[in-house]
């Protein structure tokens, strides 16, 4: 017989019986805890919380059933056995107002006694499983962000900590089109994949960029596997996501310009990689513009280094409005030479964006006496272009765009190139 590591709660005022009756149920659990009358009893009870109460119904001071129907007040599952000496109908429609799980009549058989043990203990067996399983799912739903949709992409279930971060409430959300959250700044194309993705019934895992009610952006990593029906139909999909917003905007601390805030080149190897990556997945254009500052050592001679650094400061606020989108990149290489990439610009809407950033410096109306190519503070433009898997190297893509910018300079400057 393998004993339980469930405790137990006996009461019997009989000390024979008490003696006797507890060597028995040692067999079956862990523990037994004992008590002689009613009183002794419910603060045994109190006291140490045991999983299964077994009481003779005739018991001093406070009698069985009533000892039994407190303890179901305080705990709704927890298995109750009573026993007595008689065997009436008025007694068993008490112990079944009382809830009790078991029914033992004196004097009782140790086949009987195990039948009725091996019950409760399988009825607490259950409980525990149940109780597990609860508390399983009660920490996913409050610490994991999970949406469930239908095939169509309406929200059908949501977790708590996903209500929690978009800032929408339960039924806000519920009936909704899961782009309720969406970002303005993540391209059309990356969820045109992940829709094709998933319709397709294979899993989509990437980061993402979402937008809480109240309008903050936040960061998630995530991935969203399709559900079926029992014929083998995608009946709807699963997103489990996790928020990474804290390590986005500390990777973002570590690797900014002191001066401009744009990335630095310790990132700038890194973010163009993953660039040109996500080009070639996507089959999409990228867009490497490498730029240079006018005659900027002139403007530091005429000005001043201090109101060289805030030309730079200005300049560089600029490119950031201009790299707005999720993943569209401005860097400082050094001293008044900046890169920009940009993700999903053909070779005609490229030439024209690098037009705007180019003329957008010249709206800061910086004046810049010493510049030839135009009265303000101007810069030069060396373009690169390619889709997919035409994208070259990182250092091949410099070398383009470097030779591009030599061009614009030498042919005037306040212009832009393309290779």
């Amino acid at each position: 017989m393998t004993t339980s590591n469930f405790s137990l709660l006996y009461i019997e005022d009989d000390p024979e019986l008490l003696e006797n009756i507890s060597s028995l149920l040692e067999k079956f659990v862990n523990k037994v805890y004992t008590a002689k009358d009613g009183e002794e009893a419910l603060n045994t009870y109190h006291k140490y919380n045991p999983d299964i109460v077994i009481s003779d119904i005739n018991i001093p001071k406070i009698n069985g059933l009533e000892v039994l129907s407190r303890i179901r007040k305080v705990d709704t599952d927890i298995p109750l056995v009573i026993m007595s000496a008689y065997n009436d109908k008025e007694q068993l429609e008490k112990a079944l107002e009382v809830g009790v799980d078991s029914y033992l009549t004196k004097p009782f058989t140790l086949n009987e006694l195990k039948k009725v043990m091996f019950k409760v203990i399988e009825t607490r067996t259950h409980l525990e499983k149940k109780y597990e399983q609860t508390q399983k799912l009660s920490v996913i739903n409050n610490n994991v962000i999970i949406m469930n949709t239908d095939s169509l992409s309406v929200i059908t279930e949501v977790s708590d900590a996903f209500v929690q971060i978009s800032g929408y409430s339960r039924e806000e959300l519920l009936g909704s089109f899961a782009s309720i959250i969406r970002s303005k700044n993540t391209r059309d194309d990356i969820y045109k994949n992940l829709w094709e993705t998933i319709t397709s019934g294979n899993i989509w895992t990437g980061e993402i960029q979402n937008r809480a009610k109240n309008g903050d952006l936040y960061w998630v990593e995530l991935s969203i596997t399709p559900s079926y029906n029992s014929h083998h139909t995608i009946k709807g999909f699963t997103s489990i996501q996790t928020d990474v917003t804290e390590k986005k905007k500390i990777e973002i601390t570590a690797n900014r310009d002191a001066l401009t805030l744009l990335y630095n080149r310790n990132l700038f190897d890194t973010i163009t990689t993953k660039s040109k990556n996500t080009a070639q997945r996507y089959d999409t254009h990228l867009s490497y513009l490498m730029i240079d500052i006018d005659y900027f050592k002139e403007y530091n001679d005429a000005y001043g280094h201090k109101s060289g650094d805030d030309a730079l400061i200005l300049v560089a606020k600029q490119l950031l409005e201009n790299t707005s989108r999720i993943e569209d990149y401005a860097f400082r290489i050094g001293g008044e030479e900046f890169t920009i990439i940009v993700l999903g610009l053909d070779p005609t809407k490229s030439l024209l964006y690098a037009n705007k950033v180019r003329e957008d410096i010249l709206n800061l109306n910086i004046l810049h006496q010493n510049n030839k190519a135009h009265k303000n503070l101007s810069i030069s433009i060396g373009l690169y272009v390619a889709k997919g898997d035409d994208v070259k190297s990182i250092d091949e893509m410099y070398t383009l765009a470097d030779k591009a910018l030599y061009a614009s300079k030498n042919n005037g400057r306040n212009r832009v190139t393309v290779v």
